[in-house]
């Protein structure tokens, strides 16, 4: 089930960010996905059964090197 999502941009590139409830042997997890377009390849950043603030914190600790 999609709880949320949202387009915008990550450093610069094309992005959707979405929120899910994965739900699994009668558990229920949050899922935190950040889809993004960079020249030709679409990368995804993505965590399960953690806090929003942790995946924020992932997120924000990637960077492209030249």
């Amino acid at each position: 089930m999609v709880d949320s999502n949202n387009d915008g941009d990550f450093l610069g590139y094309p992005a959707a960010e979405g929120t899910f409830d994965v739900r699994s042997r009668g558990e229920s997890y949050s899922l935190y996905a950040l889809n993004f377009v960079k020249d030709n390849s679409l990368y995804t950043i993505m965590t399960i059964g953690t806090d929003k603030s942790d995946f924020d914190d992932f997120v924000s600790s990637f960077k492209f090197t030249n």
